[in-house]
């Protein structure tokens, strides 16, 4: 149990009673269903070196109606230096992919371009349409 040939990072990684420290913040309820609610690492480095609060930019766009999730998370760039922010949507049934990119566009209009979702790709899902969007990088 831990990493191989490294206590110190087995230590670090997993608590006394042997549960891995993901780093994600969760709840449980009444009947036993975890839900992940947060991270306990709240940052992306970025190319520049700058941070980016994950939290931050997914309170902008998460009250979309029609989207029933939304997350933003660091995704290591070609390069592997560091990490670009990506946008992942769950678009309610009934929902168009096209309405959500509306509403996208007008809510990133107003915001600082490090918070402006700039491209979208899609994929569409038996039940849900997916996306994957680009955010703006910071400068």
């Amino acid at each position: 149990k831990g990493y191989f040939r490294d206590a110190d990072a087995a230590r670090e990684a997993f608590t006394e009673d042997g549960w891995f420290r993901s780093g994600d913040l969760a709840e449980i309820d009444e009947d036993g269903n975890v839900k992940i609610t947060g991270r306990a690492k709240e940052s992306i480095v970025l190319s520049t070196g700058k941070k980016a609060s994950p939290d931050e930019l997914e309170a902008k766009y998460r009250d979309i109606k029609g989207l029933k999730d939304f997350a933003i998370c660091g995704v290591p760039a070609e390069s592997g230096d560091y990490d670009e922010i990506h946008a992942f949507a769950v678009i309610e049934n009934g929902c168009t992919e096209a309405e959500i990119g509306e509403k996208i566009i007008k809510i990133s209009a107003d915001l600082p371009s490090f918070m402006r979702i700039i491209s979208l790709l899609s994929t569409s899902g038996r039940t849900y349409l997916f996306f994957a969007a680009t955010v703006a990088r910071l400068v």
